[in-house]
């Protein structure tokens, strides 16, 4: 049986796996693409032009209109 190795980025490194060629059943890659420079910017620009919503948030809310925000610390030590 032909083997296949993979190779993708793994947070700060890599990952390696090698699998049967005849168990993989589809391979899905993604394009590539440089990485953000400007964070805050980036943030900020997905926060007012979300993917896959037709007007900005601050066209669906009035003025004086009631919103919510929430936020949460989480712990590791529990």
């Amino acid at each position: 049986m032909a083997m296949k190795t993979y190779d993708f980025a793994y947070g700060r490194g890599r990952k390696t796996f090698t699998v049967e060629e005849d168990r993989v059943l589809k391979v899905v890659r993604t394009e590539e693409f440089p990485p953000m420079e400007d964070i805050r910017g980036g943030v900020l620009e997905a926060i007012r032009h979300p993917t896959g919503c037709p007007s900005p948030s601050s066209a669906t809310t009035r003025p004086a209109s009631p919103t919510a925000s929430t936020s949460c610390r989480c712990s590791s030590t529990r």
